[in-house]
């Protein structure tokens, strides 16, 4: 987990779709300690949005 990126990049509780869409597309490219929601991935697909993979975790 890349805790200085989650510090940095707080997503509020009550965030819009569009800003919680951008938050875990960011959050893929620069961490990605965790899947994009069901609910996000639902809306990226109506949307035709493209995800970065999942950033390697280091060993």
């Amino acid at each position: 987990m890349n805790k200085n990126w989650h510090n940095k990049n707080i997503l509020g509780q009550n965030a819009s779709l569009r800003k919680r869409i951008a938050w875990h597309i960011t959050h893929q490219e620069n961490c990605g300690c965790r899947s994009i929601p069901e609910t996000v991935q639902r809306e990226i697909r109506k949307s035709k949005l493209t995800t970065p993979k999942t950033k390697s975790k280091k060993l």
